[in-house]
């Protein structure tokens, strides 16, 4: 009897080992999110279908793409433990980094020490101001925005001062920076307040001296920013952020004129936007926003350049920084010599409901 246990315990082990060799190799990569932001849902869901448009396509032999998560909460220190988490624990090849540009920060550190390339959503261009070795930035940051969006505002708007809603803490220092910098370039005068307290106290007066307001805030503070703005709205609201989530969307309905950045378009004709399209809303009920594009195209740059099997995680960072992706969604052309994108930036017009 002993022996029959025996050999179906052998027998066991063996069909375990068949079925591990017949899965093959895994290339693993992570992602981490920052939980307290709504987009990170939208982030995971493009990540995810990055992967398994991957594996759909993927020949006999070649590795099986599979995505780890590690969730941040929005603290230093959960950006460091989701960094070893994933590279030292899980062995992921390289990290996409959906949240925060704390969180950014210290993940991209820990990957720095790891060799490991890592992709950030954040627009925070203090992330790339001292290049790091696969340390690439695949949104546009501050300057890029706030430029395109003064660039399309009229420009007896751009004569008057105009006043800017801005987060508190370190974020809202780097808004702040980058407005010291775009608007000295192109003389125009952003007058910042601190959101909310300052917003609560200099509100009436702010908004009245300017036809124009910028408002540089992120879900879910943008979706009471905005519903603030009903009962005596700008002439011209300037978004530096995009509306996502439907409760931003929905307060939009009823102000005159709001200009915003879009690197990411639903309606965009090109057949791997609209597979992209149709695969989220079969999916998901619903239209992917631009940190669902954003994930996708960064989990898929990952892939790119893993190709040709599991190779080492410095070889990675370097096949990306040349990378030409053949269709990014969000209309990533290159990466410049200090890691940051290249690519289209538009400013469209949401008002008019």
């Amino acid at each position: 009897m002993r022996g029959g246990v025996r050999g179906a315990g052998l027998a066991l082990c063996i069909l375990i080992a068949a079925a591990d060799a017949a899965a093959g190799p895994e290339l693993r990569l992570g992602l981490v999110l920052d939980e307290p932001d709504p987009r990170a849902e939208q982030a995971l869901r493009g990540a995810r279908l990055a992967v398994e448009d991957a594996n759909r396509r993927a020949v006999p032999g070649e590795p099986r793409v599979v995505l780890e998560v590690a969730r941040a909460a929005g603290r230093w220190s959960a950006g460091t433990e989701a960094g070893r988490d994933l590279l030292y624990q899980r062995d992921c090849l390289g990290i996409v980094a959906a949240g925060s540009g704390e969180v950014a920060h210290v993940a991209a550190q820990v990957a720095a020490k790891a060799r490991a390339p890592l992709l950030t959503l954040a627009p925070d261009r203090a992330l790339t101001r001292i290049p790091l070795p696969g340390l690439l930035r695949v949104v546009p940051d501050h300057d890029a925005r706030l430029g395109a969006l003064l660039d399309a505002l009229a420009p007896e708007l751009r004569a008057e001062p105009i006043p800017a809603w801005v987060p508190p803490g370190r974020a809202g220092g780097e808004i702040v920076a980058a407005m010291e910098r775009v608007g000295r370039a192109r003389g125009v005068d952003l007058r910042p307040l601190r959101w909310p307290e300052e917003v609560g106290r200099e509100r009436g007066a702010a908004v009245s001296a300017s036809r124009a307001l910028l408002v540089a805030l992120a879900p879910p503070d943008l979706e009471e920013a905005l519903a603030r703005l009903h009962a005596a709205p700008p002439e011209c609201l300037l978004l530096l952020e995009p509306a996502a989530g439907e409760g931003a969307e929905r307060a939009l309905f009823g102000l005159p004129r709001v200009l915003a950045p879009r690197i990411f378009d639903p309606g965009d004709a090109r057949p791997c936007v609209q597979r992209f399209v149709r695969a989220f809303a079969e999916r998901h009920g619903s239209a992917p926003g631009e940190a669902a594009a954003l994930a996708f195209d960064a989990v898929d740059l990952l892939i790119r350049a893993s190709a040709g099997g599991v190779p080492e995680r410095p070889a990675v960072a370097a096949r990306l920084a040349a990378l030409r992706p053949p269709c990014s969604l969000t209309g990533i052309e290159r990466f410049d010599d200090s890691g940051d994108r290249v690519g289209a930036l538009r400013v469209v017009e949401l008002g008019g409901h």
